[in-house]
């Protein structure tokens, strides 16, 4: 999954989840909403059941003590009493609509009034029609309660509506029907009030369960996005840079500013030999397939050791111990892995014989002192690296190795503090430089014989003929003019004595060319290095192959066979 599809997915996620949030919380408000509204109609009817009720009972205390009176004519009510009564009435009947369209919206009642036999008690009772509209609840058809009673029922004494037992006992039926069909709707309101409270509780718990579920899930997003980038970015950085520098640059404030510090560290490079002319014979598939098997390789050993790799510079590699973390042991350390990366050697080698391409060998060189270790560059393009008279040194060291050998200078030796096991000792004159170099060829530290080379001591084979050859002298890369003639006098699988009238210098890298040899199909060329002085022989020098092709190597095999 490339980069833009991890970050919109990633997006996308937290949009989800937040749009899920915004949806719980507006869907919570709405039955809080809701539940508050029918909260509020239940509390509302249950306070109009509770007015209803004491009305009624204010009507019939009146109603228990004026009966007995009114019925013995002790008592006789004055036109204004008459009227009081009236607006009682209206307001009784009032009472008992809205008890109508309140018994109508409850949904299940045990107990619903006849309101015809309502109007009859309330006729019987009052002798005036109960003032009920056309159609219970419209309040715009309801008649005042005088449009309601008849002229003569107005005229005449209402005492003597009041003063028949049997309307008595329809007045108390009425009542008694009132405050029964009043408990019921007492009750049913209660319990719609707490079913609402019920409710109201569980949306509420629902809701804030919800929504802290989703704000848990969205963190644990949140965070798992921003684990999941640092590591990307550690990960994809880490490809280019060390660990070390890129927490560097992450986590320190100034890990991005241009700039640098003096310090001591030990510097090693690492190529491998002949790889120039190797690279002329192969596809670039199988080039950059040897590269990386070497690059690979040689990282997963450089990386356990601690060191930190500034660059690839094709097939060669430069390493800083002690930069950017400091060590004392990094002349040492240092020393330690460049053994281990010439024993992964054969590892490398067995890998590239199991995918078809050539055995390649590598030297390695290694030099301590004093460098400027930062950030360099521009505003635009910055690298970590070092300055200083070690990184320019370490390049001239390994450009004397041959294949399987480490070259470490004086300064490098000085700082280390085991057993070193020396195999040869050169002086070396670099370029650009008025001194000489003592350089030390390293097969080992200590005591631990994992950390011991093969030894690189060959036997050489004398060739029952010589056999006629011609090299040039390199000068860097480029072939001095003229050639000189020679006689190849022993050999052996990685190098030969060369005998001529032309004398060398250790170090001197020539284009070798071999005539034709007899049982094989040609001759062949190849570069070499010569490594010293056979004693033995006048006027000759050992030669290490650098770079051999496949059928020099047969050549060589026949010769020797």
């Amino acid at each position: 999954m490339t980069l833009r599809r991890r970050w919109t997915f990633s997006i996308l996620a937290i949009l989800a989840l937040f749009g899920l949030n915004l949806a719980v919380y507006f869907w919570g408000n709405v039955q809080r909403t809701r539940i508050i509204l029918d909260l509020k109609v239940a509390l509302e009817s249950k306070d109009l059941v509770v007015e209803i009720r004491s009305t009624i009972e204010d009507r019939q205390r009146d109603a228990e003590v004026m009966e007995p009176l009114l019925a013995s004519g002790a008592v006789r009510l004055s036109d204004e009493e008459m009227s009081e009564v009236g607006s009682r009435m209206e307001a009784i009947g009032v009472l008992i609509r809205q008890l109508h369209a309140l018994s109508e919206s409850v949904e299940t009642v045990r107990l619903r009034l006849d309101f015809e036999k309502l109007q009859e008690a309330w006729m019987e009772v009052y002798r005036a029609p109960l003032p009920l509209p056309a159609e219970v609840g419209n309040e715009a058809e309801t008649l005042p309660i005088e449009a309601a009673i008849p002229v003569e029922a107005k005229t005449e004494p209402i005492e003597e509506s009041l003063a028949s037992p049997q309307r008595a006992s329809r007045f108390e039926s009425l009542y008694r029907d009132i405050s029964l069909l009043l408990d019921i709707l007492e009750e049913s309101e209660t319990e719609r009030v707490e079913e609402a409270e019920r409710r109201f509780s569980a949306v509420a718990e629902l809701t804030d369960r919800t929504t802290l579920a989703i704000f848990a899930i969205s963190t644990l997003v949140a965070v798992g996005i921003a684990v999941w980038f640092s590591r990307f970015l550690r990960d994809t950085f880490s490809r280019y840079l060390t660990a070390e520098i890129v927490t560097n640059v992450l986590e320190t404030p100034a890990g991005l500013a241009l700039g640098g510090e003096k310090r001591e560290i030990t510097v090693l490079m690492a190529d491998l030999r002949g790889f120039s002319s190797l690279a002329e014979r192969l596809p670039a598939e199988q080039v950059v397939a040897v590269i990386n098997n070497f690059l690979g390789a040689m990282t997963d050993v450089i990386v356990e050791a601690g060191g930190t790799i500034d660059e690839f510079i094709g097939d060669a590699i430069l390493v800083f111990f002690g930069a950017p973390t400091v060590r004392e042991d990094h002349a040492e350390a240092a020393i330690t892995c460049g053994l281990r990366m010439q024993l992964m050697m054969g590892e490398v080698n067995e890998k590239n014989r199991t995918e078809g391409l050539p055995e390649v060998e590598m030297g390695i060189g290694i030099d301590s002192g004093d460098v400027v270790v930062g950030n360099i560059g521009s505003e635009k393009r910055t690298k970590y690296g070092a300055v200083g008279p070690s990184v320019n040194l370490v390049g001239r060291i390994e450009a004397n190795t041959v294949g399987g050998q480490i070259l470490i200078s004086q300064a490098t030796r000085e700082r280390v503090q085991s057993e070193l096991r020396i195999d040869g000792q050169l002086k070396i004159r670099p370029k650009g430089t008025e001194d000489s170099v003592v350089l030390f060829d390293i097969g080992g530290i200590g005591n631990a014989e994992e950390l011991r080379l093969p030894s690189s001591g060959e036997v050489m084979q004398s060739l029952s003929e010589p056999l006629p050859i011609r090299f040039s002298v390199l000068e860097g890369k480029q072939t001095r003019k003229g050639q000189v003639d020679g006689e190849l006098m022993k050999l052996s699988p990685k190098g030969g004595v060369i005998r001529c009238r032309v004398g060398l210098e250790p170090l001197t890298n020539i284009k070798l060319e071999v005539g034709a040899v007899p049982g094989a199909v040609g001759g062949f060329s190849t570069y070499a290095k010569v490594v010293g002085i056979d004693a033995p022989l006048a006027e000759s020098f050992l030669v290490r192959f650098t770079s051999l092709s496949p059928e020099g190597a047969e050549v060589i095999r026949r010769l020797l066979s």
